[in-house]
């Protein structure tokens, strides 16, 4: 089940920032154990793992079929190119997971330029290309705003957003992304748009339930970007209107907002 044209999500706007549970904020692992999210965190933690392995296995059997090839007595550039186009892929996908599903803290000082980079890795090889816009209002005297840094919280959203908007995007298209300064809060606007646009209902599920329920390893991206938004009181919404665009909004309080050079 998809969700209905023009549909809007809005995530409320906690008082008080949520301590970090397991969920990449630093919490522990534990066998049966639960946190404000409602889900155990070794529940968490498979879920999360079968979704990373149906991520990188793509990549990982194309290397494996090139080196078959060369064993098979083929080789020429083709081989030679698929094993070095998928290993590009395999790495850059670990470096974008690394840094979105990191403890707290762990991303502390990603330059935008380097935000950008691991979208632009995990976006190898897929239909979907990026465009980056910086506006003018992020710019200083002290060098060009691809040079400042994000703080740990706005660099796992950010990255949580790209991936929602490229799940949204099945048959490929443009993923627009856009960071500018508010009243002193960092907006990034993530807008997907392409030939088929979609945003299934059990991700609907997984941005809204605070208690997990319903969660699989297909949706635990969204679960994981819900419990983020929840956790940094950032202001969310999702605008679809389905086969045309999906728009999403996010505004960082300033207290989490670092962009600095």
């Amino acid at each position: 089940m998809l969700m209905q044209a023009a549909d809007t999500i809005v995530l409320p706007r906690l008082a008080h920032p949520v301590s970090g549970g397991a969920h990449g904020a630093g919490g522990s692992v534990n066998d049966g154990s639960t946190d404000s999210s409602g889900i155990g965190d070794l529940i968490f933690g498979q879920l999360l793992c079968s979704r990373l392995c149906h991520d990188l296995i793509g990549p990982t059997a194309a290397i494996n079929a090139g080196e078959e090839l060369i064993r098979d007595g083929d080789d020429g550039a083709e081989a030679r190119d698929l094993i070095a186009d998928s290993a590009r892929q395999l790495t850059a996908r670990l470096s974008f997971f690394r840094a979105l599903f990191s403890p707290e803290g762990s991303t502390a000082g990603t330059s935008v330029r380097d935000a950008r980079a691991l979208v632009e890795g995990f976006l190898l090889g897929s239909r979907v290309s990026l465009d980056w816009d910086l506006a003018s209002d992020l710019d200083r005297e002290a060098g060009s705003a691809d040079d400042h840094f994000l703080g740990s919280d706005p660099v796992r959203l950010l990255l949580g957003m790209a991936m929602l908007a490229c799940d949204a995007l099945p048959r490929g298209g443009v993923v627009r992304i856009r960071l500018h300064r508010h009243r002193g809060e960092i907006c990034i606007d993530v807008q997907a748009s392409g030939a088929t646009v979609r945003l299934e209902s059990a991700v609907l599920q997984a941005l809204q339930c605070p208690d997990a329920r319903g969660v699989t390893a297909r949706t635990i991206h969204a679960f994981h970007l819900s419990q983020l938004v929840r956790r940094t009181r950032a202001a969310f919404s999702i605008d679809v209107v389905e086969g045309q665009c999906l728009h999403v909004n996010l505004k960082v309080p300033a207290e989490q907002a670092s962009l600095a050079a």
